[in-house]
């Protein structure tokens, strides 16, 4: 079913949910401490999946929105989940096998050729998926060329240009198995900013699909 382009905020959630967005917005851009801890990346081979639950916000032009995401990958599959305050709105896209569908908060589902396609159709942008799987862990991903990138003192990356998109990293700790992930992300591509803040993370083949 083929919808003109409606920014996915404006679906999924209420007037109360975007009279809060402003709140909301300002609230994950204020920056936490940074921790120092040393321990081991986690890279692609060694993930096998992963669930990531956080915050995200969004500013495109004078448009916005915030909203709680869980993120569950595996290999040939994900699904990000969104909703507001209080469970409100609801949505989630899946990714299976090739196969990009986008659950509404009324329960409506409608299908999408890609994920790169489905986010632009409903969240008004797109953030390349598979990129997006080793930034989300404060990595470059691989095979695609990279502008700049700069680490501190620790190795932690704190700064990429890739794929058109400017990453800052910040307020990096250690996960239960030991890795360190960066807590926020702010990516940023012409009017389009996205801050990130990870939170609870899971590693492993066993990892996603495990929450509810």
């Amino acid at each position: 079913m083929q919808r003109a382009a409606n920014p996915f905020f404006l679906k999924v959630f209420s007037n109360e949910c975007r009279h809060l967005a402003v709140c909301l917005v300002v609230a994950v851009t204020v920056g936490g401490c940074t921790w120092f801890q040393t321990g081991p990346k986690i890279g692609a081979a060694d993930v096998g999946g992963f669930a990531v639950k956080g915050r995200m916000a969004v500013r495109h032009g004078d448009d916005g929105f915030s909203s709680n995401f869980l993120w569950q990958h595996a290999p040939n599959r994900d699904e990000i989940d969104l909703w507001g305050p209080v469970g409100q709105g609801h949505s989630r896209f899946v990714d299976a096998d090739g196969q990009v569908s986008v659950t509404a908060a009324n329960g409506d589902v409608f299908r999408e050729d890609t994920v790169d396609a489905a986010m632009q159709r409903w969240l008004g942008f797109s953030l390349p998926i598979d990129a997006l799987t080793h930034w989300v862990r404060g990595e470059r991903a691989p095979g695609y060329a990279v502008a700049t990138a700069t680490a501190d003192a620790s190795g932690d990356l704190v700064m990429l240009d890739q794929l058109a998109w400017r990453l800052v990293y910040s307020d990096y700790r250690a996960t239960t198995g030991g890795a360190r992930v960066p807590g926020r992300i702010v990516a940023t591509s012409g009017d389009v900013k996205v801050t990130l803040l990870p939170s609870d993370w899971s590693f492993g083949p066993g990892a996603a699909f495990d929450t509810p």
